[in-house]
């Protein structure tokens, strides 16, 4: 008999994805994770919002391009 997987382990699945993605390129961009990741933009908004809070990731804003890029603490 098969194991189907939950709601909860495909967020929690999800939101390793992109701290690890963070983690591995040290500065990326909220569409860079979508794309590479395969991931709707809202799937990414959640967990970066639920990461930040966490004080896993940082967010940083870089005026000279007006972007806005995410890194990871160790």
């Amino acid at each position: 008999m098969k194991k189907s997987i939950t709601p909860n382990q495909i967020r929690e699945n999800n939101r390793n994805l992109i701290y690890q993605y963070i983690y591995r390129k040290e500065k990326v961009s909220q569409q860079d994770i979508a794309y590479d990741l395969h991931l709707s933009s809202p799937t990414v908004t959640t967990n970066l919002s639920s990461l930040e809070e966490d004080g896993l990731i940082n967010k940083i804003i870089d005026t000279c391009e007006s972007t806005e890029q995410l890194r990871a603490f160790i």
